[in-house]
């Protein structure tokens, strides 16, 4: 990379430590994505806000960070907390999660970053114009960013968005290039997509199927809000790592499907029916019963207009005794509900006001659900209700409209049936969706070791067992971060550790904490002692870099099509190889 001499200065230490360590992660991104130069930037949101999401070794980072001078060079706000502030003692949060939350809050204070805790930035001010480089760290907030706002970053983890604050800078490389901001692939919505409900589940679907592309939407233009577009990309992070979109007709880089595709044909062209709607609705609505102990709306952070339409939708009732019903917000967007009285209507209905937060930052599984007898969550969601059935909670969940959430509240007890699909070929279709077949069966009958060589993502050597999935995996609501066993619901090596493990996989996929995540997992003992992917996500490799894990990716040959789960891998990054010795064959 080609540094100013401001950059060189920071990277040299001469402003400090904090400030070099800052700059040395940003110049190892922008190396290994092959980024000429870095570019400034006038406004970051950083990922990891809450200490659930860092974990200890997450929060002493940061904390060294602050003791050491690093200070943010521009406007930074910050993802949700794990302490609700006025409501955390009866909320039933122990008070070492406060003392902990509090000292990581305290250093984002200390480093000059607006400690909002929210992950819709983009409502409070954290606004950019058309064309202009940030770095956004919240999953959901980058395609808006991208997308909806036509501005230019990429998927940032925690530690690389709080680098790009405290130095101003950003390699460019991906997203921050024209050539990369076309659409791939055409989605036609055929089906019904008006609600955030509709949004979120076409999300969902879209993410899965986009991976890390970048799809376009056509049908949808009339109903893009911005709150239905929140909804879109929340879900499309949660199965996918899907950092830009376009919707022809609506979204500023794409006037036609023309421009939106860059002037070629797209390379596949998929749609969403009923059918496919459906599909997601039945995978994520994981409840069995009519028992409903937990309502949340605001995943991500509700607006004020979404909290008109709770008011609206109570329409003055009260809802049913022993129900948590949470609505989640900012504590901006909460004055504004206090002063229009929509907070007094909604909490004398028996819901609570939750700012700074969310069940997927305090510890609702680990610690609250058991204290208080929560075994199920209704929301309208996709991400709640995906992470809520895993890393977050572990019970089941119905996925539903906000109109039924609020219905089931009142009544304490959901009273809709999902859909079921029509015909076999519907029946096999979300079969095909819920669960992937993973068919690597390349080396089968092969003897002596095969050697694969690919790009060096992070350096280093080690040799050990694989665990393969054809899966994409995250490691914040995917991965149990005390054991390092795979707890995603429906994924094809859920209940399978990975710790120690040399982990194969196609990509990273879902939260940008992820790489903080794997950190503290690093930290624990209990993550992979190198990644191997197809294509690897931003977010996975930052966790790799801060944590020291060998990583590679980009291949000769798929790996996940190559190596078997029990194989005896050899990773060696620094020389681009890895060595497979199949199962049964002796090793030299």
């Amino acid at each position: 990379m080609q540094l100013t001499s401001e950059e060189k200065a920071m990277l040299e230490g001469e402003m400090g430590p904090g400030t070099q360590k800052a700059m040395k992660i940003l110049v190892a991104i922008g190396e290994i994505y092959g980024a000429e130069k870095m570019v400034r930037v006038d406004r970051v949101h950083v990922a990891g806000g809450s200490v659930l999401s860092n974990g200890i070794g997450g929060v002493k980072f940061i904390e060294w960070l602050a003791d050491n001078g690093a200070k943010a060079r521009c406007f930074a706000t910050v993802n949700p907390s794990a302490i609700e502030p006025f409501h955390w003692r009866e909320l039933g949060i122990p008070e070492e999660y406060y003392e902990l939350q509090m000292r990581l809050t305290g250093a984002y204070n200390r480093m000059n970053i607006v400690t909002t805790h929210c992950c819709t930035p983009y409502l409070l001010g954290n606004v950019p114009r058309f064309g202009e480089c940030l770095a956004s760290g919240e999953s959901s907030a980058v395609p808006i960013y991208n997308g909806f706002f036509g501005a230019r970053t990429n998927r940032q983890g925690g530690p690389s968005s709080i680098a790009t604050a405290i130095t101003r800078k950003v390699p460019v490389f991906g997203l921050l290039l024209d050539e990369n901001r076309f659409g791939h692939f055409v989605i036609k919505v055929t089906s019904k997509c008006e609600t955030p409900h509709d949004f979120s589940t076409l999300g969902y679907f879209a993410g899965k199927l986009a991976g890390d592309k970048v799809p376009v939407f056509t049908g949808i233009d009339d109903y893009a809000t911005i709150d239905n577009c929140k909804m879109m990309t929340a879900g499309m992070n949660t199965s996918g790592a899907v950092a830009h979109f376009h919707i022809v007709g609506m979204t500023p880089e794409a006037p036609t499907l023309e421009d939106a595709l860059g002037g070629k044909p797209p390379v596949k062209v998929y749609e969403f029916t009923e059918s496919e709607k459906v599909a997601v609705e039945r995978k994520l609505c994981s409840a069995t019963d009519e028992r409903v102990d937990m309502v949340v709306i605001g995943c991500p952070h509700v607006s004020v207009a979404q909290v008109q339409e709770v008011v609206r939708l109570l329409n003055g009732r009260k809802i049913a005794s022993g129900i948590t019903f949470q609505i989640l917000t900012s504590e901006a967007i909460k004055v504004l509900c206090d002063r229009q009285g929509y907070t007094k209507i909604i909490e004398d209905a028996g819901v609570m006001m939750l700012v700074q937060t969310c069940p997927a930052c305090y510890p609702l599984g680990e610690v609250i659900a058991a204290a208080r007898d929560i075994k199920s969550l209704a929301t309208d969601s996709s991400k709640m209700a995906h992470y809520i059935a895993a890393d977050s909670g572990r019970f089941p969940a119905y996925y539903g409209t906000t109109a039924q959430c609020v219905e089931a509240a009142v009544r304490g007890r959901w009273a809709w049936t999902t859909p079921k699909n029509s015909n076999q070929q519907e029946t096999e279709r979300e079969a095909s969706f819920v669960k992937q077949t993973q068919t690597n069966s390349a080396h089968s009958g092969q003897a002596g070791p095969i050697q694969l060589r690919g790009h060096k993502l992070n350096g280093g050597k080690v040799r050990g067992i694989a665990i393969v999935s054809a899966d994409s995996l995250s490691f914040w609501g995917g991965v149990n971060f005390k054991t390092g066993i795979v707890n995603e619901r429906g994924h094809d090596i859920e209940g399978q550790s990975m710790a120690g493990k040399i982990l194969v996989c196609p990509s990273g996929k879902g939260s940008c904490a992820g790489s903080t995540r794997l950190y503290d997992m690093s930290l624990r003992k209990v993550a992979p002692i190198a990644i191997v992917n197809s294509k690897a996500d931003v977010v996975m490799v930052i966790g790799a870099i801060i944590s020291k894990i060998p990583m590679m990716d980009s291949f000769d040959v798929d790996p996940v099509s190559v190596i078997h789960t029990g194989d005896m891998v050899e990773v060696d990054a620094d020389n681009g190889v890895v060595t497979i010795y199949p199962k049964g064959e002796s090793i030299v």
